[in-house]
């Protein structure tokens, strides 16, 4: 197996992990814990409830249109895929610029300028001057 399709097959995995998971947790009603028990029972039964119209639902289209049943497994390997990616580690960041130095000037400093006020400051970097290209 290439470490492609090895590694496609770990995120597919992983996105279904993710998507069963995230059911179980809507279906338990966690985000209701600090409310009495009759309410995070009544909030389950109505999610399972929902859960099982939509089961229904689609059962009575697929009746009708028995060819959508190949939208499931497009569907399951679309959000799958979806959920491995919104749930992965970010890439490290990249090292942030010292400065803002631009090209020909140093991190040495030539002179300061005060303003009048005494509120601005100007700072004059060393520059250093390329050679002319000979030819």
């Amino acid at each position: 197996m290439s470490p492609r399709a090895a590694d496609a097959g770990r995120r597919m995995c992983y996105g279904t992990w993710m998507l069963l998971e995230g059911w179980g947790h809507w279906l338990s009603a966690a985000s209701h814990a600090d409310r009495p028990g009759l309410v995070r029972l009544g909030v389950t039964g109505r999610r399972l409830a929902g859960s099982l119209f939509a089961v229904v639902f689609y059962g009575s289209i697929l009746q009708r249109a028995p060819y959508l049943i190949y939208a499931v497994p497009v569907a399951w390997a679309w959000s799958a895929w979806q959920m491995s990616e919104s749930s992965a580690t970010p890439p490290p960041a990249a090292v942030p610029p010292s400065g803002d130095v631009l090209a020909g000037e140093t991190d040495e400093i030539a002179r300061v300028v005060r303003g009048p006020e005494g509120v601005t400051c100007i700072i004059h970097p060393v520059r250093e001057e390329a050679p002319a290209d000979p030819k």
